[in-house]
């Protein structure tokens, strides 16, 4: 069960689900809890988080200066820049850090006016020269701070978290049975395993929110895989290939593949399987659109049916070198990727291989934009 509610974190429902997520808080604790934290943040921690984004654009000018009597801030370099702009300070520079990006006391910049001395860049950074010059928030300071911050945290009945949790994962209100079979934390948790979390409004909550994360429904009634790669994409749409023309075949194909992502999420959380599979599974789901496209007559599933989806793979692929290269178009059922262990299938990654997440978050030969690689490190 523990399962269950990890994955239901990922999709950010810890407010509706503290009350019955961590052990160490149970239905019998006191309706109101109390906890306690200590903070300090260093000087090095408000330049990071404030001065850090301002200063950076400076490095286009400043990545040369020798560091003494002028400001020295290399891109990329955040503790470097750091400690130099703290020993700009401390040398006595403190003003003309200030005046240069306003353009006070009539004090040339070669850069320009960057801001005003009524913007919150200025307040920031006056405050950044105070914390530097009177020392406080330091490292050292900090050992010896006790600051106490008290949160109180109100706990749902186990009644609210029912209805709550009914409402959410299943689109109604929970039954007087599941009511009465609710008696404390480990009952909750079984009602919303076997009675709640199950069924098609389940499914449609797990699809919606991975979809929140992948945006992959973007492409949702759109052509999203080339056929050059995949040359059964249309076998049941091309009359050439055996298909209908119906546009609505095509949509369905289309659709079938934009969902298969999702799908994939879905049934890891169904079959309360370890997350992890979302990015190593060895399959991919598929149904009686998607599958005659990537398996041709190797998918055992019945075709044309939307809402039947199982675990396959991509048996029906062609490898092309040059995909501007007119003697590599040549529709195919042939496989063209052998596995060292001898199978005839394209490898996957759970998600990560997915043609539609693939075609989503695509990759230049340059590396432009990085989608791929921003979503997944």
């Amino acid at each position: 069960m523990r399962t269950y509610f990890n994955y239901l974190l990922l999709f950010g429902l810890y407010g509706v689900l503290v009350s019955c997520q961590d052990d160490q808080i149970t239905f019998e604790d006191p309706d109101v809890i109390q906890l306690e934290s200590r903070s300090c943040s260093t000087t090095e921690d408000y330049f990071s988080q404030n001065i850090l984004a301002t200063v950076a654009q400076c490095s286009a000018c400043h990545f040369d200066h020798d560091g003494s009597n002028e400001l020295k801030i290399v891109n990329g370099e955040q503790y470097n820049n750091y400690l130099n702009m703290r020993q700009y300070i401390e040398a006595g520079f403190e003003q003309t850090l200030l005046d240069k990006p306003t353009g006070d006391n009539n004090v040339l910049h070669q850069g320009g006016v960057r801001f005003n001395n009524q913007s919150s860049e200025y307040t920031t950074l006056k405050t950044f020269i105070d914390l530097v010059q009177t020392g406080t928030n330091e490292e050292a300071a900090c050992a010896d701070i006790n600051e106490v911050v008290s949160v109180v945290v109100n706990v749902e009945s186990l009644r609210q978290t029912l209805r709550k949790s009914s409402l959410l994962f299943a689109g109604r209100l929970p039954s007087a049975a599941e009511y009465i079979d609710v008696k404390n934390s480990s009952t909750l948790r079984k009602v919303l395993k076997d009675d709640i979390m199950q069924g098609p409004f389940f499914d449609d909550f797990l699809m919606e929110s991975a979809n929140d994360q992948l945006l992959t429904n973007k492409f949702s009634g759109r052509t999203s895989v080339n056929a050059a790669y995949y040359p059964l994409r249309d076998v049941l749409y091309n009359p050439t290939l055996g298909g209908d023309d119906e546009s609505n075949t095509r949509n369905l194909i289309d659709d079938s593949i934009v969902q298969m992502p999702l799908r994939l999420i879905t049934y890891v959380v169904n079959n309360d399987l370890p997350y992890s599979e979302v990015l190593t599974a060895d399959y991919i789901m598929l149904n009686g659109y998607s599958g005659p496209s990537f398996m041709g007559d190797d998918f055992t599933g019945e075709k044309r049916v939307f809402d039947n989806w199982q675990k396959g793979q991509i048996t029906k692929y062609k490898y092309i070198m040059d995909e501007y290269a007119d003697s590599d178009f040549i529709l195919s059922d042939e496989v063209i990727v052998k596995n060292l262990d001898g199978t005839k299938r394209l490898p996957q990654a759970g998600i990560l291989t997915s043609p539609m997440f693939l075609y989503r978050y695509n990759s230049t030969d340059t590396g432009r934009n990085r989608a791929r690689a921003n979503l997944t490190l």
